[in-house]
């Protein structure tokens, strides 16, 4: 029989933010440069990864990369 864990004391919760104030005061960092370049260079690349992945799922011989290429454009469409 298993017993109660160590410390049976429940941990004690945070207040939640006062009305009119935020949780994150000093809200979302901002991003470095590198951030922001790799994020571009991604989005830049997206249509040719999409075309790539549309080519497989229509042209593969091997059924498996047909339905892992299918199934990633469906679930990320």
């Amino acid at each position: 029989m298993i017993g109660p864990p160590a410390s049976s004391k429940k941990m004690p919760r945070s207040q939640p933010p006062q009305v009119g104030r935020s949780g994150n005061p000093r809200g979302r960092p901002e991003r470095i440069a590198e951030e922001v370049e790799l994020i571009e260079a991604c989005r830049e690349k997206t249509p040719e990864a999409l075309e790539g992945i549309e080519t497989l799922m229509h042209e593969s011989t091997q059924e498996r990369v047909r339905l892992a290429a299918a199934q990633f454009l469906v679930e990320r469409g």
